[in-house]
């Protein structure tokens, strides 16, 4: 085949892939969940300063702002997204160093695909920096964010990880949290929902017409 052919050809796998994606995709999940209703909010460790990024304070903690970006482009579109009200931003400094950020979101699409009732926050997105891993930050992370849940009137939390994410896993269960069980599903057309696998309680089916 000619290089000119066989560019071509590799141009339209993947157009035919993201137009496969677009159309019906798979996704699998480990869930864990926990009732909130009596969380309260961790204390941090020595030099540690806990920061709760939400709509009304986001512009006074430009620094911290400033530092998500650094480490994560990624963090543009969730604080885009606190600056609408849909998430709570939880930051862990030390010694005036980011060391770990994660979010809970309060409207969010994904929530809809996994079946959340409108009593349950969807928690993620968390990142411990390399070097302040084993010091326990995802599991009070957790504790956090639950904490922050309660306050936002809802009643339990859920976090949703990939299967082979074993350490997440590890920290869901430190922070409190217990294991529901693995979630397959499929989503057609980006808002038509089958989960072939599921806890208990989970309906089969689902619509999500919108973000959230």
């Amino acid at each position: 085949m000619q290089p000119s052919k066989k560019l071509k050809a590799q141009q339209f796998r993947r157009l035919a892939k993201r137009i496969f994606d677009a159309i019906l995709r798979s996704r699998s999940y480990v869930l864990f969940s926990q009732d909130c209703r009596a969380a309260v909010m961790p204390r941090p460790l020595p030099g540690e300063v806990f920061h709760v990024l939400t709509t009304d304070d986001l512009r006074a903690q430009q620094r911290v702002v400033d530092a998500l970006l650094m480490l994560s482009s990624d963090n543009a579109e969730y604080l885009h997204d606190i600056q609408r009200g849909r998430v709570i931003g939880f930051v862990i400094e030390f010694e005036q160093t980011l060391v770990h950020y994660s979010y809970l979101f309060l409207r969010n699409k994904n929530a809809c695909i996994l079946g959340l009732d409108v009593n349950t926050a969807l928690i993620g997105n968390a990142f411990t920096v390399p070097i302040y891993r084993g010091k326990g930050a995802q599991a009070r992370s957790v504790k956090a964010r639950a904490s922050l849940a309660h306050g936002a009137g809802y009643q339990s939390i859920l976090a949703e990880t990939s299967p082979d994410n074993v350490a997440s896993q590890r920290g869901m269960l430190k922070g409190g949290m217990r294991l529901l069980g693995r979630m397959d599903l499929w989503v057609a057309l980006t808002m038509f929902v089958f989960r072939r696998r599921k806890p208990a309680g989970f309906s089969p089916l689902g619509v999500c017409l919108s973000r959230g």
